[in-house]
C-alpha cells in the first residue's frame, strides 16, 4: 500500500484521495469518478499518486461490470497517456500495463456497440493505445474527442491550432 501522505495530487498531499482508493478497493465507499479525475489527472497533469493509483483502479475495473469498467479504465489510460515517465512503470507491478490493456480490449468486446455512447467507445480505444505504448496516438485521439488538434505546418514549421467541431471550424496559428 502506498504511503498516501508522501505522494502529491493536484491539491497538494494525496491523502484526501488515497483514503478514497483504500475504500473504493475494500469494497466499502463507492468512486466518486468526477473527484478522482480532478485529484489524479486534472487537465491532463498527472502527479506522483497517479500512477500509484493505477493499481487500484486496475482493481476497481475488475471487479466491475463490464459497462461500469468505463471510469476507472478510461481514467487510468489518461494517467498513462499523459505520464512524463516512458515507459510507465509501477514498482511492484510489473504487469499492469498488460493487465489494463486486456481489461480494457475484453471490454470493448463485452459492452455491445449499441449500448456504448460514441464518446465513451472512443474513450476505451483512447486508453487502449495508452496501455499499448502508443501514449502520442492516445492523446491525438483525446484532441479529436475534444475537437482540437494541434500541428506543424509542413511548408513554414509555424504551430497550428485546428478546431474540428463544427459548424466553426478553423485553423489558427
Amino acid at each position: 500500500m502506498p504511503d498516501w501522505n508522501a505522494l502529491d495530487d493536484a491539491y497538494g498531499s494525496a491523502a484526501t484521495v488515497g483514503a478514497m482508493l483504500e475504500e473504493l478497493d475494500a469494497g466499502t465507499g463507492e468512486a466518486d469518478w468526477d473527484v478522482l479525475w480532478s485529484h489524479l489527472c486534472h487537465q491532463s497533469t498527472v502527479y506522483s499518486a497517479s500512477l500509484q493509483a493505477l493499481p487500484y483502479l486496475l482493481r476497481a475495473a475488475l471487479k466491475a461490470v463490464p459497462a461500469q469498467r468505463i471510469e476507472p479504465l478510461v481514467l487510468a489510460g489518461a494517467i498513462v497517456s499523459h505520464a512524463d515517465s516512458v515507459p510507465v512503470q509501477v514498482p511492484g507491478h510489473p504487469q499492469l500495463l498488460p493487465l489494463l490493456q486486456h481489461c480494457t480490449a475484453q471490454t470493448l468486446r463485452e459492452v455491445a456497440r449499441d449500448d456504448l455512447p460514441e464518446a465513451s467507445f472512443l474513450h476505451l480505444l483512447q486508453a487502449r493505445l495508452a496501455f499499448g505504448g502508443e501514449r502520442v496516438w492516445s492523446r491525438a485521439l483525446a484532441g479529436v474527442l475534444e475537437g482540437e488538434l494541434s500541428g506543424v505546418c509542413p511548408a513554414c514549421q509555424a504551430d497550428l491550432y485546428l478546431v474540428i467541431d463544427p459548424p466553426q471550424a478553423f485553423v489558427t496559428h
